[in-house]
């Protein structure tokens, strides 16, 4: 006969998100010992760097661009709750980026702000322009 064991699940609490932006705001701290504050944070992922990057620029007072790269939002693999953190880090960034245009209508539509579209720097182009 099978055994079944219940194991509860907290779908309104990300441990991983928390513990993931616990851990980056320990890091900073580390940085800005070493290197001094920067000028601007660069995030490429909304779920986990954007939302990390927003408290960092709440207690610094540093400026944050998003760069959003993940195909989850398209695939609709974030879950309901994720969303109000996520949509509380895109709305004060200074810039929110998308890499196609089809996408940055996706998460205007999404985050209810705007999104530009930033192209990829193809990089033959890109290395000629520093030679």
């Amino acid at each position: 006969m099978a055994q079944h064991v219940f194991l509860p699940r907290f779908p309104f609490i990300d441990i991983d998100r928390i513990r993931w932006v616990r851990a980056g705001l320990k890091a900073f701290k580390h940085y800005i010992r070493e290197n001094g504050l920067p000028d601007l944070i660069h995030a490429h992922c909304m779920n986990y760097a954007g939302i990390l990057a927003q408290k960092i620029s709440e207690k610094y007072g540093i400026p944050y661009v998003l760069t959003e790269h993940s195909s989850t939002i398209t695939r609709g693999l974030i879950r309901h709750h994720q969303w109000q953190p996520m949509e509380k880090a895109a709305a004060p960034a200074s810039a929110r980026l998308a890499v196609s245009r089809h996408f940055a209508h996706v998460l205007q539509h999404k985050y209810g702000c705007e999104w530009q579209y930033l192209p990829n720097i193809p990089g033959g182009i890109f290395k000629q322009t520093f030679e």
